[in-house]
C-alpha cells in the first residue's frame, strides 16, 4: 500500500470504523452489548499483539513497520475499560469512554506524521 493510500485508508476507513463502534455504545442495549463484546475482544487482541511483538509489519502501514505498536497497550486498555464499564452497568461511562479511542487514534497518527 502506498503512503497516500494508507493515509486515505486511515482517515476514511479506520477512524470512521472506530467512530461507528463508539456510536454503537450509545445505541439500543442489544447493539451496545455486541459493541462491548467487540471492545473486549479487540482490547485483548491488541494487548496480545503487543506482548508477543506480533504483526509488526502491516499492509495498512504502507507495507512498512506497524508504527502504532507502541500505542497498542493504550488502545487495548481503553477497549477493555469500555467493555468493563459496560459489563458493570456503567453504560453511560462506557459510551463516553468509547469516544476516546478514535480521538487517541487520530492523535497517534498526527504524532507519527509530525
Amino acid at each position: 500500500m502506498q503512503p497516500f493510500t494508507a493515509t486515505v485508508s486511515f482517515w476514511c476507513g479506520c477512524i470512521p470504523a472506530r467512530c461507528a463502534l463508539a456510536y454503537a455504545m450509545s445505541a439500543r442495549r442489544e447493539i451496545a452489548a455486541v459493541a462491548a463484546v467487540t471492545y473486549a475482544m479487540t482490547g485483548a487482541s491488541l494487548l496480545l499483539l503487543h506482548a508477543t511483538r506480533s504483526r509488526l509489519r502491516a499492509a495498512e502501514a504502507a507495507g512498512g513497520t506497524t508504527w502504532w505498536d507502541g500505542a497498542r497497550p493504550l488502545f487495548g486498555l481503553t477497549h477493555l475499560a469500555v467493555a468493563a464499564m459496560y459489563a458493570t452497568g456503567r453504560r453511560a461511562v462506557a459510551a463516553r469512554l468509547a469516544w476516546c479511542d478514535p480521538a487517541l487514534g487520530a492523535m497517534v497518527w498526527l504524532r507519527h506524521r509530525a
